[in-house]
């Protein structure tokens, strides 16, 4: 199955940002300011960090620093 436009944005972001830990909402208020208004919400990139998280060689669960849980890439 393809992935999502969104899935493969949120993918290279936390590439990007490697070894920090991002939560839906978080995510959500940065990739939003890059995109139109409420085509990047927060439960739409909660469904995309829970297809990354069965990645678990390439991405792991923390706590976001707001204290939600979220996922993080590398080690």
């Amino acid at each position: 199955m393809a992935d999502s436009l969104l899935e493969v944005l949120v993918r290279q972001w936390l590439r990007d940002h490697a070894g920090q830990v991002y939560c839906a909402e978080c995510l959500a208020s940065v990739l939003g300011q890059a995109g139109p208004p409420g085509v990047v919400s927060a439960p739409s990139i909660g469904l995309a960090l829970e297809e990354l998280a069965h990645q678990p060689q390439t991405f792991w669960a923390g706590s976001c620093l707001c204290g939600r849980p979220g996922l993080r890439y590398g080690w």
